[in-house]
């Protein structure tokens, strides 16, 4: 039963293929040059009678046969896969991977030229096979920008090849979707924070630790470390001692966004919105880098507390999938910060609810920084695809 398993579904898998694969042929702009000139010639065969024009003729006619034979020859049993990252920082290079294989075990494959686009059709990099042996596989990799963050969808990989004349262009779709989520680009917030006298500093707690505060003094144990030894009270009492500290606790901060955009929003509201998911996402890291447990409430949910890598990671996450509510009423979020934790709120509209005790950063008294962030080093997603002599 396994070889016929393993038979069914080699043929599943090559239906399956097989609907998610379009071919086009093109005529390019020099092979309708060589059409015209063939055409001339063919007329003054005719004309003429000449044997020289018949031949020559015959010989520019066999070119679009031999053409034929060698493109698709060189099209056939091709898979194409895509390697890319499930998460990506926008304005910052994404490296995809691009894997061809040739399945022929008596024929090569050449001058292959890959275009990658979005569901939506726009290009987001190309790639180029000089030369796939038999049965072997090539990969390559390209770059691409995403300008913004959210969610973006991979569509077609297209091969094509104007192997070997270049007179016709033949291209080979497969449909190979895949999601990527494009995290906010973040910027340094250390002077922003320092402006809004932001007070995260660490808390004492009358807990044996490793901080700065003295909690007691006992006798020294073997092994402990001899930087911490009470010099002055182990010459007193004539016995080792050793200091311990009190341990110091982070403080928790709470960071709140507001996505509720009033109704008669333009783009001026909709960009400083996206300035804020920049600087809530800017915030967040520099608070968990420092230690700091932290969380996320906006009007459509909340990232519960955590700290490390991890959590920054849900959080950028979240505010990557943000989507601005047009009309939504304005008031106090859903969900209420922690009673113990230091109250962040990033206002970017002037009518999100800021308690007495929160701490207020305003979009608009930064963005000047915001709009320097958004400005370098942000092309975008590639609209043109690269010249072959570009391509890695």
């Amino acid at each position: 039963m396994a070889p016929l398993k393993r038979i069914g579904r080699g043929i599943r898998e090559y239906y399956r293929d097989l609907l998610a694969t379009r071919r086009t042929y093109t005529v390019t702009r020099e092979g309708w040059l060589f059409v015209v000139v063939t055409l001339a010639i063919g007329l003054a065969a005719l004309n003429t009678a000449a044997q020289l024009l018949f031949l020559v003729f015959a010989l520019m006619c066999s070119f679009w046969t031999l053409s034929a034979v060698l493109a698709t020859a060189s099209m056939r049993g091709l898979g194409i896969e895509r390697s890319a990252p499930w998460l990506a920082t926008a304005a910052a290079p994404v490296s995809v991977d691009v894997t061809i294989r040739n399945r022929k075990k008596s024929a090569e494959s050449h001058s292959l030229r890959v275009s990658d686009r979005l569901k939506d059709k726009t290009a987001v990099g190309a790639a180029f096979f000089v030369r796939i042996g038999r049965a072997a596989s090539a990969r390559t990799a390209y770059q691409c920008v995403f300008p913004l963050r959210g969610r973006y969808e991979f569509g077609d990989l297209t091969i094509a090849t104007r192997f070997p004349f270049g007179l016709i262009e033949r291209t080979l779709s497969k449909s190979r979707p895949r999601e990527i989520v494009v995290l906010p680009q973040t910027i340094d917030v250390g002077r922003v924070l320092r402006s809004a006298q932001v007070d995260l500093g660490d808390q004492e707690v009358n807990v044996k630790g490793r901080g700065a505060g003295l909690f007691g003094i006992r006798e020294y144990a073997p092994g402990e470390s001899a930087r911490d030894i009470h010099w002055r009270v182990s010459a007193r009492t004539g016995t080792l001692m050793t200091r311990e500290y009190e341990t110091e606790e982070k403080r928790r901060a709470s960071i709140l966004i507001d996505n509720r955009l009033p109704q008669d929003a333009g783009p001026a509201e909709r960009e400083r919105f996206e300035h804020a998911i920049v600087l809530a996402g800017s915030i967040a890291r520099h608070l968990v880098d420092q230690g700091h447990q932290v969380e996320l409430l906006t009007a459509d949910g909340k990232v519960a507390f955590g700290m490390g890598p991890a959590h920054l990671r849900r959080c950028l996450r979240a505010l990557a999938l943000l989507e601005a509510r047009v009309g939504g009423a304005h008031g106090p979020l859903s969900h209420e910060p922690a009673a113990d934790s230091v109250q962040v709120v990033v206002c970017h509209t002037g009518r999100e609810a800021v308690s007495p005790d929160a701490v207020a950063i305003s979009v608009r008294d930064h963005e000047t920084e915001l709009a320097a962030a958004f400005a370098a080093g942000t092309p975008g997603v590639a609209g043109e695809l690269p010249g072959v002599e570009q391509l890695a």
